[in-house]
């Protein structure tokens, strides 16, 4: 059966797609398609012979020179539909002056563009549709480098500084001398002991510094009174840990019942990394960005931004919440807790603490020592001997006495003599026991003071004032970050999900990479496999075919 030449041929140039398939341009409907490569047509054809797509050459009237720089055509058979094949050109052949030989390559993606729908399948990774800040958080294989500082916060906060002071104490200062004992409870623990804290100085509601008069005081006199034995501990402390109502100091005299409290607020980086602003938020969440906690004494703990769950307030102010408690009583300890972390109110297992806060030494003196120590037996000492006296002179008084009444010259005499004796010994040994202890305080105040608290006294950290957290908001090198970024303009992010493929969701250009794609195809079986291979391979799709390849555009969302 004879068939009339009715097909419709155009041979195009400029098209900046090839048959590797890394590109293709999106259209929204077969409209815009044909009008898009119509404005392309070097050359038209009218009145051709069927063309056979797989086939895959055709021959014209024109002359091969006409063709070399034309690598696109689009046909037509329209004696039996409207349908529009676009295939690549391969290669243009001589024939004779007036015919050529063209070799095409059928385009499958744009062919049956319109023949065809994606079913979820395994995307690999993609272009999102929302690049909302920290919510894009699965693993890219992709090198960033070793992090560096971005930022640091809470570095010279007052509230951390370790100037107060605290001590405990097995008596009170104002009641030394009094066995009595309060029973009390430190930190819910069964405790017999006293405390002295420093006291915070505020201004405006501001924390500003520490008043240590008030427990120096009560230092001095524990040691001018002899009783450094009673003082068990003296240790410094952080501000946030002195009292500033002076309800844990001497004043009151019990142990802490709950620790000490600190709500601390920490900024998110959402601004740079490392000076560069990147285009893809990806890039704001771990690996690339992230925060470190440090006690300054080699402990540090990392956590991710995006793992926070922010409050309302913190919202509003763009920051993370944690939590410091603190520990007086006897060699303080600070532990900095993250809140609403992991899904965790309160996540303890990963919070960084803060240990080592010096002893204060202090110097004890053995006079005063042996003084209060010994204060009831020199008493003793003082009287024995006017005891001792008055009981030997009611011996002689009786004595003599006696003999008066009996006429007993001699025993009178007796008597007399006793009581004149014992008056002269009395004042001897008194005077003698007063010697010797004046002698042994002599002594004793030549004896060196001793120093006590020394043996945990030295600490660089709080020496430098460093004894305490500080956050820093770590970061990629800007290098790095310009790396990345171009990874992610260009092939999306790492996706991992079964979904429907994404194929025009941002303003240029929109990557889609699948596993085992799956399609709903009214076309043939081969190029229906063809185009899942395609999108296995991954595929780029551009909104504007004159922007094929131009990666200077902003892309982002």
């Amino acid at each position: 059966m004879y068939i009339v030449p009715n097909s419709t041929v155009y041979i195009l140039s400029g098209i900046p797609i090839n048959k590797n398939y890394q590109h293709t341009i999106y259209f929204d409907d077969a409209n815009a398609q044909y009008n898009y490569f119509k404005k392309h047509v070097k050359k038209t054809f009218t009145g051709v012979s069927y063309q056979r797509e797989k086939r895959g050459w055709m021959r014209v009237e024109c002359s091969a020179d006409e063709l070399y720089n034309c690598n696109y055509i689009m046909y037509q058979n329209t004696a039996y539909n409207n349908k529009w094949f676009y295939a690549f050109i391969d290669s243009v052949e001589f024939v004779n002056n007036f015919t050529c030989e063209v070799t095409f390559t059928l385009d499958v993606m744009q062919t049956w563009f319109f023949d065809y729908t994606l079913q979820a399948c395994f995307v690999d990774r993609e272009h999102v549709a929302d690049d909302t800040i920290f919510t894009h958080t699965v693993p890219e294989n992709i090198g960033y480098g070793e992090p560096i500082v971005n930022k640091v916060q809470w570095e010279d906060n007052v509230m951390f500084s370790p100037k107060g002071v605290i001590y405990t104490a097995s008596e009170k200062a104002e009641t030394i001398g009094d066995p009595t004992k309060i029973q009390t409870r430190a930190y819910g623990v069964p405790c017999n002991m006293y405390v002295g804290c420093s006291k915070q100085i505020q201004a405006n509601n501001v924390v500003t510094g520490v008043d240590n008069l008030g427990v120096m005081a009560d230092l001095g006199y524990y040691l001018s009174a002899g009783k450094q034995s009673a003082l068990q501990s003296v240790y410094t402390l952080p501000v946030f840990m002195c009292d500033p109502d002076y309800t844990l100091s001497i004043h009151g005299g019990t142990p802490p019942q709950e620790p000490a409290e600190l709500g601390i607020h920490v900024l998110r980086n959402t601004d740079d990394i490392n000076g560069y602003k990147p285009r893809n938020k990806k890039l704001f969440c771990y690996p690339y960005n992230f925060l470190r906690l440090s006690n300054q004494s080699g402990s540090v703990q990392d956590y991710r931004f995006e793992d926070f769950q922010q409050s309302d307030a913190d919202k509003l102010t763009n920051s993370v919440t944690f939590k410091a408690y603190g520990t007086g009583f006897n060699n303080p300890q600070v532990v900095v807790v993250p809140q609403k972390y992991k899904f965790k109110d309160e996540f303890m297992d990963e919070a960084v603490t803060i240990s080592g806060y010096p002893m204060l030494p202090f110097l004890g003196d053995a006079l005063a020592a042996y003084l209060a120590l010994n204060s009831n037996t020199l008493a003793y000492q003082r009287t024995t001997p006017i005891y001792n006296a008055v009981r030997g002179a009611v011996g002689g008084v009786t004595n003599a006495a006696a003999g008066i009444a009996t006429g007993n010259v001699g025993l009178a005499l007796s008597g007399a003599a006793s009581v004149l004796g014992t008056g002269v010994t009395t004042t001897v040994d008194s005077m003698q026991i007063e010697a010797e202890q004046l002698a042994k305080q002599a002594d004793l105040a030549e004896v060196p003071d001793t120093a006590y608290g020394l043996s945990n006294a030295t600490s660089v950290t709080a020496a430098t004032d460093n004894l305490r957290p500080t956050f820093y908001s770590m970061c990629c090198k800007a290098e790095y970050a310009k790396i990345i970024d171009g990874y992610f303009d260009r092939w999306g992010y790492k996706c991992n999900e079964v979904k429907i493929p994404n194929r025009n969701v941002r303003p240029h250009w929109t990557y889609t990479r699948t596993n085992a794609c799956t399609i709903n195809a009214n076309c043939p079986g081969d190029d229906e496999d063809m185009i899942c291979n395609i999108y296995n391979n991954g595929i780029t799709f551009w909104r504007n075919g004159d922007e094929v390849g131009n990666y200077t555009l902003d892309n982002s969302i």
